[in-house]
């Protein structure tokens, strides 16, 4: 399901650390990011998917 959104690989890689329940402080931590690196692959996964929330996404992507 998520190939028909062009989501990225490093986008894959946060949704899947949503998906455990972490925070974007705890995302960033993990993927050595900046939180403000981590918002801004949260926008552009819910632009892609045409999601509000992560909620939204993750119901989505089951």
């Amino acid at each position: 399901m998520i190939k028909n959104f062009e989501i990225s690989e490093r986008e894959e890689e946060l949704i899947a650390y949503l998906s455990k329940g972490l925070s974007s402080e705890e995302v960033a931590a993990e993927m050595f990011l900046s939180r403000h690196t981590v918002d801004s692959h949260r926008r552009n996964i819910h632009a892609k998917t045409g999601t509000r929330n992560t909620v939204e996404l993750l119901n989505l992507l089951r």
